[in-house]
This record gives C-alpha cells, structure tokens and sequence, in this order.
C-alpha cells in the first residue's frame, strides 16, 4: 500500500510539471532554429495541459469526498455546538 501511495504521487507531481517541461522543450527548439519540431510541439504541449487539468480535477474529486464525508459524519455524531466545545 505504501508503494501504491508513493507511485500515486510521483505520477500526479510528473503530470503537475510536464506541460512546463514540454513548455521550455520547445522554448528551447524555437531558440535553437529548430522549426519544424517547435511547429509541431504546441498541439503536444495543449493536450498535456489538458491532461493535467482532468487529473487535477479528478484528484481534487478524490480527496474533497473523503474530506466532506467525514465532516458529515462528525457533524451527525456531535450534539450542537456544545459538541464541538
């Protein structure tokens, strides 16, 4: 289970910085005059950033349901605000 957790979040850090990587990737290709490869990069880089934005709202999905069914339940089982106090 530790490993899953480990690989989970290296995957969502590499999908986090991937489109800035790609981004300096063909920052670096236009520089150096490589046209024909920075031409065809910005479809590339556009499908990563959108890749990026689904897996963030997908995790974002994950970890705000636990979060809420949690209040829920704490909200349920405590009388009030006294409760709380």
């Amino acid at each position: 289970m530790n490993r899953l957790i480990t690989n989970a979040g290296y995957a969502l850090i590499a999908i986090a910085l991937a489109p800035l990587l790609a981004l300096g990737l063909y920052l670096l290709a236009n520089a150096l005059g490589f046209s024909n490869v920075a031409n065809r990069m910005p479809d590339t880089i556009f499908s990563i950033f959108m890749l990026q934005s689904y897996t963030g709202g997908i995790a974002n999905l994950l970890g705000e349901l636990p979060l809420c069914v949690l209040s829920t339940w704490c909200f349920m089982h405590m009388t009030g605000i006294e409760g709380l106090l």
